[in-house]
């Protein structure tokens, strides 16, 4: 499974996942030992490389695969571990690759909004993030030997 933006799949090898505000590790595919019908997992590292608070938001093929935690804050200078689990398949992709994508959203948020309520409602702060054109993306995920 590559890491991935949102942007073209020209653009997207030409796309570095190591960013001011966050890097990702691995930073270009995520490998899964497969077995048939059993389901298996990978650690990616998401790891915050500011003096501030980051929010990240993980994007994936809800069918295929899950990712936990699928969102977050970090604190400043950081890391957080994520576990992306995929479901069991009947067979094996052709060649033991898949081309699928993991998008890793990331904002940097203010301590106010961090601590209203408790709660954050990530999915309103990445689409004002997106209008305000201040979110990055990593990228990571194949399938053929470990993590």
């Amino acid at each position: 499974m590559s890491l991935a933006s949102d942007v073209s799949n020209d653009a997207m090898a030409q796309r570095s996942c190591d960013t001011n505000i966050i890097s990702v590790d691995p930073s270009l595919e995520l490998r899964f030992v497969f077995e048939p019908r059993k389901e298996t997992s990978c650690c990616l590292q998401i790891i915050n490389k500011t003096e501030g608070i980051v929010a990240f938001n993980i994007k994936i093929n809800q069918n295929k695969y899950s990712v936990r935690p699928s969102q977050g804050t970090m604190p400043p200078c950081s890391c957080c571990y994520v576990i992306v689990t995929l479901q069991a398949q009947e067979a094996a992709p052709p060649n033991m690759r898949c081309q699928d994508m993991l998008f890793v959203q990331n904002t940097s948020i203010t301590q106010d909004l961090e601590s209203r309520n408790g709660e954050i409602d990530y999915q309103e702060l990445f689409e004002k993030a997106m209008a305000d054109k201040v979110v990055d993306v990593g990228w990571p995920t194949g399938q053929d030997g470990g993590c």
